[in-house]
């Protein structure tokens, strides 16, 4: 499919960069959105009714992410479209191109046209987020247990990716 075709019909969904370079590197497969339960009703055992997901299968998404427009300044500015740049892609001080005209905006204002990762939806299903796996917390891109260690007083300890996939859920999702 071209991009032209892709960017008619994306729907749109937000990443930050640590979630972008874990899609990047083929560590995010899954990913996890709250729904609103209906207003008369509780969760028990059984998914609630009445719940419309915001995506199905076959949709395709393209990930907002945080960019920027940078130009390059001259005396005069031939250039009129800017250079694309893309947060994800920058490891490490978070202020890196934080300077002068140029900043960094955040995801939920990125044009479509800006899109440079596209995802095809291939399942989606109702659960509550305590029934995670620790398989599904791989899958969210949370890092093997062999590579993150988890800071417990003075020693650095192999961390259980429940604690892993917790830590990743609290900085994205805003707290209610």
């Amino acid at each position: 499919m071209r991009r032209s075709e892709l960017l008619k019909l994306a729907k749109p969904i937000l990443f930050n960069s640590e979630m972008v370079r874990a899609i990047m590197d083929g560590r995010k497969t899954v990913t996890r959105r709250i729904i609103k339960l209906p207003k008369c009703g509780y969760w028990d055992n059984d998914p609630p009714r009445g719940v419309i997901p915001r995506y199905k299968n076959g949709d395709i998404l393209y990930v907002r992410e945080t960019f920027m427009e940078h130009r390059t300044y001259f005396i005069k500015n031939i250039f009129d479209d800017p250079t694309i740049l893309y947060k994800a892609d920058y490891l490490g001080d978070e202020d890196l191109m934080n300077c002068g005209i140029d900043r960094w905006k955040p995801s939920i204002h990125m044009p479509k046209k800006y899109a440079r990762t596209f995802l095809e939806v291939t399942g989606v299903r109702v659960e509550r987020l305590q029934s995670i796996q620790e398989e599904d917390c791989f899958k969210e891109g949370a890092l093997s247990y062999e590579n993150y260690r988890h800071f417990d007083g003075d020693l650095m300890q192999p961390c259980v990716p429940f604690y892993r996939f917790i830590d990743l859920w609290n900085s994205t999702i805003k707290k209610d």
